[in-house]
């Protein structure tokens, strides 16, 4: 449907700016072999872009004013969180675990389903993260 890139230089308690890219599908595009979404699907037609874009700047004030992560706002927020998911790297490689949270970085914690051990995954070091197979089970 989208996304949203936010980079930062400074560290994170006080960050000296932000580099922000934002992507929406209004409508969903054609890709061969895919479903796709886009805004038009949640609201019933495409939204105007004037009324996107005054929503994101109203919200981005407000964050600007207050920057801190909002860990538990993102935790409410997630589909992810205690399900089974597959993570896939850049590289290629993929790692399978439960969805545990976001650590204070934003990374997101992956728990081993066999041994409850956590490794955590940057956004950046993600390339796709989609549900895992049936086998793993929430613990």
């Amino acid at each position: 449907m989208g996304g949203l890139l936010v980079e930062l230089a400074g560290p994170l308690d006080q960050p000296r700016c932000f580099l922000l890219g934002l992507g929406l599908n209004l409508e969903p595009p054609e890709v061969s072999g895919r479903e796709t979404a886009g805004l038009a699907d949640l609201m019933g037609r495409p939204p105007l872009r004037r009324d996107l874009a005054a929503a994101f700047r109203d919200h981005l004030v407000a964050w600007a004013a207050d920057p801190r992560p909002r860990i538990q706002a993102w935790e409410r927020r997630s589909p992810w969180l205690g399900r089974p998911v597959e993570i896939q790297d850049w590289q290629g490689r993929s790692v399978q675990g439960l969805a545990r949270g976001f650590d204070r970085r934003g990374a997101l914690r992956l728990a081993d389903a066999l041994d409850g051990s956590e490794t955590s995954f940057l956004p950046d070091e993600v390339r796709r993260l989609r549900p895992a197979g049936d086998h793993l089970t929430a613990t």
